[in-house]
């Protein structure tokens, strides 16, 4: 990830040593492990929060398409009368003439 080979990395540890000092080595890596921690875990409460709201607004945007769509497409029954009231006109034609115009 940070591209680090074991000499940097030990040339990091013994500068550490060197300035921090070997008794207050511990207590550093505690509190750096503690802000590593807290780091973690605003991470998941940042990425449970933006899925939250992803999900929240996928079922919004869900439900104003189902809204949407069914506005605009007629309702079974009211679809049946308009092809009738279609039909009737040339169904009579066809009975007065006799054939298909």
């Amino acid at each position: 990830m940070f591209d680090i080979s074991w000499a940097e990395l030990f040339i990091v540890a013994l500068v550490a040593i060197l300035v921090i000092g070997p008794s207050d080595i511990p207590k550093v890596m505690m509190s750096l492990g503690r802000m590593v921690r807290k780091m973690q875990h605003i991470r998941f409460a940042l990425t449970h929060h933006f899925d939250d709201v992803m999900r929240a607004v996928d079922v919004e945007d869900m439900r104003k398409y189902n809204e949407k769509s069914s506005a605009t497409t007629p309702d079974t029954d009211e679809a049946d009368a308009d092809d009738d009231a279609d039909i009737v006109p040339v169904k009579r034609d066809v009975e007065k003439t006799g054939e298909l115009q």
